[in-house]
């Protein structure tokens, strides 16, 4: 572009922009409108707003699951472990558990029951058979001593000594009050016999009673062919 043809559309825009500022007349109420809109604190967002809302009802939906897990977290734990005393509560006095019931329609068997066994009493009696330390050939005494543990109402005790050569009785005696029984002496061909009867109505207390049954004793005497018998009424016998 030629310079004239320059200057002369620098003067055609000048004059245009200048009738146009001429004819423009500026619009005070909407510049101030603008101004104050401008100044104005912004206001939230409504997206932020929703934002912020749905956090926090968020943060208290997860709170609610937390505390709901760990109710049933406790709740399962409770079913599962045994429960346990309380501080200075000892076991007890705890309910024992319920007896299983028997199963329906079928019997329940008791173990049977035995009465108890007494025990068995012992002897009546108990006899020792002995030889007085004081025999020689020309006198011998056969002792029997009774050891009675219970009360006898009945008693006979006999003393049968062998007769060999010139043997002869000497004599008896016994620790028994003399108004409780009946002695009794005997000879046979074979034997002398020594003989005690308690009174009948009498009561043999328990304790301990002699029976002697004294002899001149013959050539060729043995003391174990001598013989005894206690009977309370069961008889006991038995050898010297």
């Amino acid at each position: 572009m030629h310079e004239p043809d320059q200057d002369r559309t620098t003067a055609l825009l000048s004059r245009w922009l200048h009738e146009e500022a001429t004819r423009h007349q500026p619009d005070r109420d909407r510049i101030w409108s603008r101004v104050e809109t401008a100044m104005r604190p912004p206001e939230p967002r409504p997206a932020r707003r929703h934002r912020r809302a749905w956090s926090v009802t968020a943060t208290a939906t997860a709170t609610a699951a937390i505390a709901a897990v760990t109710s049933l977290t406790v709740a399962d734990r409770a079913d599962v472990l045994p429960s346990l005393p309380l501080a200075g509560q000892g076991t007890t006095g705890a309910s024992a558990p319920p007896s299983r019931a028997a199963a329906p329609g079928r019997q329940q068997t008791r173990e049977p029951t035995t009465a108890p066994t007494r025990p068995t009493p012992g002897p009546k009696v108990t006899v020792r058979a002995s030889l007085s330390p004081n025999n020689s050939r020309y006198w011998a005494e056969n002792r029997l001593t009774l050891h009675v543990h219970r009360p006898l109402k009945s008693l006979q005790v006999t003393i049968q000594v062998a007769r060999t050569g010139t043997l002869a009785p000497a004599g008896a005696w016994s620790s028994l009050p003399a108004s409780d029984h009946r002695p009794q002496t005997r000879t046979t061909r074979t034997a002398v016999i020594y003989h005690w009867t308690l009174h009948a109505g009498r009561t043999l207390r328990p304790g301990t009673y002699t029976f002697a049954a004294q002899y001149t004793p013959g050539p060729g005497h043995r003391p174990a062919a001598d013989t005894y018998t206690v009977t309370t009424p069961t008889p006991i016998t038995g050898h010297f």
